[in-house]
């Protein structure tokens, strides 16, 4: 099997080798790596109906099953660099049916700017909130979209900012200069809440605008030299504070996008009707 980062094979112990597309060793024993967090898509299982799998959509359309988009990327050192790096704290606070720890941290805190429809917390005056753990959860999934092309997705193109992202991963390099991530957390639970979209975007301005949401928590990524200043300010790694979001524009934001994504792409409305239960 070929790919994009080099020749995987299996040896005498039918173990996948290559090269791990994160710290670029070659001849590694390469893990069947997910392109999604695994446990983010294992906390949307409802065991309670007969089917208790998630719907997920990708380029093909709606699904409800129990497969993950996967293959072999990286090795053992590297997945554990990913969970240890930001995924176990993510999950651990990110929305759980019943519980909302990051949430519940940021609203027993004073917002910094409070409107009718946005609220604007300072993450650095909240120790609950790990700094370092939430903007590289996010780098991990935006580069997992850019760096390699999974099987059902477009994915994303970062250009250079791709191995920019991967050198902060790697620790070697800080958050990419010509980045800005923003972090957005639900206000009020609803069904999309439990919402699981894969990285996508597009050029908009002066930039390029990538979004991923991931069980109540929203991440835009900005990446380009002419990012303006005022975005730029909003970054949760280098604006005022580590500013993060509490607001419903997020939900109208996503439905506003999966709309015009049916509207691009009638396939997907009718792949719905054929997952949905009967």
């Amino acid at each position: 099997m070929k790919r994009m980062q080099g020749i995987v094979r299996e040896n005498e112990q039918n173990t996948i080798v290559g090269r791990c597309a994160l710290c670029l060793r070659e001849n590694q024993s390469l893990r069947d790596s997910h392109f999604m967090s695994a446990g983010a898509l294992r906390r949307l299982r409802d065991r309670t109906q007969k089917n208790p799998n998630p719907y997920r959509m990708d380029d093909r359309g709606w699904i409800q099953d129990s497969r993950q988009t996967r293959d072999y990327l990286l090795c053992d050192d590297c997945e554990d660099r990913f969970n240890e790096g930001g995924e176990n704290w993510f999950l651990a606070n990110c929305w759980q049916n019943s519980r909302f720890p990051i949430k519940s941290e940021l609203l027993q805190s004073a917002p910094a700017l409070a409107g009718e429809r946005l609220k604007l917390y300072q993450a650095a005056s909240i120790p609950q909130v790990d700094k370092a753990a939430l903007p590289y959860f996010a780098a991990s999934e935006f580069w997992r979209a850019s760096a390699h092309r999974w099987q059902g997705t477009r994915g994303i193109t970062l250009g250079p900012y791709e191995e920019q992202l991967r050198q902060f991963l790697m620790n070697e390099t800080p958050f990419p200069k010509d980045c800005a991530l923003w972090v957005s957390i639900a206000e009020t639970t609803t069904p999309m809440t439990g919402l699981i979209l894969s990285p996508y975007g597009e050029r908009i301005g002066t930039c390029y605008f990538y979004k991923l949401v991931v069980l109540g928590v929203g991440f835009n990524l900005l990446v380009g030299q002419r990012i303006p200043p005022q975005c730029r300010e909003m970054c949760f790694v280098r604006g005022t504070g580590s500013p993060i979001f509490v607001t419903d524009m997020l939900e109208a934001a996503l439905l506003k996008d999966v709309e015009r994504k049916h509207q691009a792409e009638p396939r997907l409305m009718a792949s719905l009707h054929r997952a949905s239960p009967k």
